[in-house]
């Protein structure tokens, strides 16, 4: 058999060795990763904070995905016990929306108790965590998905799942969220952004998810 990286040739091994190969000895097996498909992700726009009060998102919308996944990495609030927020932005200016046109239910579960915030509509953001945040190297972490910003004619739904410390009891939280913007109007913005204080630090990046 050949080593890893020399490839197989053509006629040179038979079914019962490469069987063998895959299961038994993977210093001969040589396999070709498949060519990317749908469900893909391609990296689209990322913003760090540095003592930011919004982390705004412009450029990353395109008919090209329907889908989107955002990456928090090593976010943290200036503020303990403040919230993450959620808002959209239309048109080209873009104008974030700031009326009652939001609904979120967040669950934040720890080893100790869950607890439940949010409702269905009238509120003025999607909020994505509750306010048990701890702040200096107590980072907030996780993935949003968000669903078809540019549908003229749905509403918008984003579902979250985010980690985070307890302020309270000092353990960690996972919180899972579910939000809606309760528009009709195409999405061209994102912003990011804590119920109080700034972001000191940390990263968002958002990828669109291959359609095909």
């Amino acid at each position: 058999m050949p080593k890893f990286g020399q490839g197989v040739p053509v006629g040179g091994t038979t079914g019962q060795e490469l069987q063998k190969a895959s299961n038994t000895d993977f210093d001969t097996a040589w396999v070709t990763p498949p060519a990317g498909g749908s469900g893909a992700l391609t990296f689209l726009e990322a913003h760090s904070a540095s003592t930011s009060a919004t982390l705004d998102f412009t450029a990353f919308i395109s008919s090209t995905y329907d889908t989107y996944l955002f990456k928090i990495v090593g976010l943290i609030p200036a503020t303990s016990t403040s919230i993450l927020y959620m808002r959209m932005g239309t048109g080209a200016g873009p104008t974030y929306d700031t009326g009652a046109n939001y609904g979120a239910q967040v669950m934040r579960h720890n080893s100790g108790a869950a607890a439940f915030a949010g409702a269905d509509s009238g509120l003025t953001q999607i909020q994505l965590t509750t306010n048990w945040l701890s702040t200096g190297s107590h980072p907030i972490a996780g993935t949003i998905n968000f669903y078809g910003p540019q549908n003229a004619t749905l509403y918008k739904f984003v579902g979250a799942e985010l980690v985070y410390p307890d302020s309270g009891i000092n353990n960690m939280v996972m919180a899972n969220t579910s939000g809606q913007y309760n528009s009709a109007t195409a999405v061209t913005a994102v912003r990011f952004y804590m119920s109080a204080g700034n972001i000191t630090s940390g990263t968002i990046r958002v990828y669109g998810i291959t359609k095909t």
